[in-house]
């Protein structure tokens, strides 16, 4: 990636607003209804983390970390909401707040989570 500009006179916001956003959708993809997780993770990126973003539909990822066994995240909601939760890969098991889910629940690599209004929800994925 090439920048021709004087750098000692302009802030370049494309590349310092920019790429961030293209990493958080790399790592955690949303719209109003669905959230994607890991869709387009590189496969150099065996673990990792992400905390704090916003995401569209007003969630917070309060933390996003993953590796080869699992992936855990925390989700806060500003409003009362269901979305379809997508995971990249097959899932094992599904823990909701430490719970156990019924494997019956989860649809072709799709969840219906619903989410209350400033409540954490947290999720652990096991690969």
């Amino acid at each position: 990636m090439g920048s021709f500009h004087n750098v000692g006179e302009l802030f370049n916001t494309d590349i310092s607003g920019g790429l961030p956003a293209v990493i958080v959708e790399m790592l955690i993809y949303a719209d109003e209804d669905t959230i994607k997780l890991l869709p387009a993770l590189p496969a150099d990126w065996k673990t990792g983390s992400l905390h704090g973003a916003l995401l569209k539909g007003n969630i917070l990822v309060d933390e996003l970390a993953w590796n080869k066994k699992e992936i855990n995240f925390i989700l806060t909601s500003s409003a009362n909401k269901k979305i379809s939760l997508e995971f990249p890969e097959a899932v094992r098991r599904i823990k909701l707040n430490g719970d156990k889910l019924s494997p019956g629940k989860i649809k072709k690599n799709k969840y219906l989570l619903q989410l209350n209004k400033a409540e954490k929800v947290s999720i652990t994925l096991m690969l």
